[in-house]
């Protein structure tokens, strides 16, 4: 586990990933991702630290699947 990549912003455990080892978190522009994530484009428009602080009810990117 690399703890210091915590929680992205949709609230997945980046720091429980072990697909890619030169990532660097949701919050750097190292994810693989990071250009394609609408969670994150989101809340960066929104000026918001991530999803949880949004008052929507939103079924965007990552949001929209079913997790255990």
């Amino acid at each position: 586990m690399k703890r210091e990549l915590g929680i992205a912003r949709c609230g997945l455990a980046c720091c429980l990933c072990l697909e890619n080892e030169k990532c660097n978190g949701c919050y750097s522009d190292n994810c693989p991702d990071y250009t394609q994530c609408e969670n994150r484009k989101c809340s960066m428009e929104k000026e918001l630290p991530g999803c949880y602080a949004c008052e929507m009810d939103c079924k965007r990117g990552l949001l929209n699947k079913i997790k255990p």
